[in-house]
């Protein structure tokens, strides 16, 4: 058996009424013209587009064996709440204005995938860089 640690994704059908900062910012962009940072610390994520996503998942599965083996399923590439913010606005012609509150703490909330290890034992890489995901999500916004 293999088990696959999976992290944070994007792609079609992702909600954008629920508490995830990235379908969050798309619709925010498109339908308000505002994004709105609202954290107090500094928080960094990675996201891994959903077609990579699938192609790691049954990666995974075609080489699992007798032994179990973890591996990690995400982007290793992070980026900062307020630089995804930034990226986001870049895709639409009208102007998107961010809003972002002042930092309180100096804590960071990091959540990125060490994926070395899935990479190297089964070959795979990520395929769907960040800004690439993002132009294809915006269909599904």
């Amino acid at each position: 058996t293999s088990i696959a640690r999976c992290y944070s994704f994007l792609g079609p059908h992702l909600p954008s009424d629920q508490h995830y900062a990235i379908t969050n910012f798309l619709y925010d962009a498109k339908y308000k013209k505002k994004i709105v940072i609202k954290k107090k610390n500094t928080v960094i994520r990675s996201y891994m587009y959903s077609d990579d996503m699938v192609q790691w998942l049954i990666t995974i599965l075609k080489n699992s064996k007798t032994k179990t083996v973890f591996y990690n399923v995400g982007s290793d590439h992070p980026v900062e709440l307020l630089n995804l913010a930034k990226k986001i606005t870049k895709l639409f012609k009208n102007k998107v204005l961010i809003y972002r509150e002042s930092y309180e703490s100096k804590k960071i909330d990091k959540y990125v995938p060490i994926v070395d290890k899935t990479k190297n034992d089964l070959k795979l890489k990520i395929l769907y860089n960040l800004p690439l995901s993002l132009k294809k999500c915006l269909k599904f916004i």
